[in-house]
């Protein structure tokens, strides 16, 4: 949600600077229905709406408004959402299988969903522990903490996944955030 928010703040802080000019427009243009006291009412009165009909067709009142403008941002970044919502671990899959490929070698992970973290298992090597989730945009962050086996796998690491498809995903391992990446992998969903 924060990146929405910082990405709308600046939008709306590029459009408000032109405001002025925007003003000075609507005011002396003689095809500018209403004043612009009227639009900026109207616009305060659904400015906060999630309606996309009711935002359009104040767009579509006031097409030349720097409210109509603000208003289009939000139809924007509604439509831009539901076509491409922000992922979440809620709407992640409960059980995802793949590898794990680093340093020439693969191995099989299998990840099972508990509330927001994943339980996560390395089969072949015999450890495993809990990708504990630490932020969403349109990746999704994990602090991954191992649990079992430490005498083959890393106690903790940082992962990045990526959606790649309606089913599958990718994924960067590194052995802290910020550092390069050891390892990729793959994962889809199991049944």
């Amino acid at each position: 949600m924060n990146g929405y928010l910082l990405r709308t703040a600046l939008v709306i802080g590029t459009l408000l600077f032109g405001m002025s000019v925007v003003y000075a427009q609507e005011t002396s243009d003689p095809s500018f229905s209403g004043s612009f006291a009227q639009v900026e009412d109207e616009y305060n009165a659904i400015r906060k709406s999630d309606d996309i009909a009711v935002l359009e067709a104040f767009i579509a009142k006031y097409p030349d408004s720097v409210y109509a403008k603000l208003a289009q941002v939000s139809v924007d970044a509604l439509t831009g959402f539901r076509a491409a919502p922000l992922i979440g671990t809620d709407q992640l899959p409960p059980l995802l299988a793949g590898t794990l490929s680093e340093a020439n070698e693969t191995y099989p992970v299998i990840l099972e969903k508990k509330g927001n973290d994943y339980l996560v298992e390395y089969p072949s090597l015999n450890c495993g522990g809990i990708w504990q989730r630490t932020a969403d945009f349109k990746q999704i962050s994990f602090t991954e903490i191992i649990k079992f086996g430490l005498e083959t796998c890393i106690e903790t690491g940082h992962v990045i996944m990526t959606p790649t498809g309606p089913d599958s995903f990718s994924f960067e391992w590194r052995a802290s955030k910020g550092a390069k990446i050891e390892g990729r992998g793959e994962l889809t969903t199991a049944d």
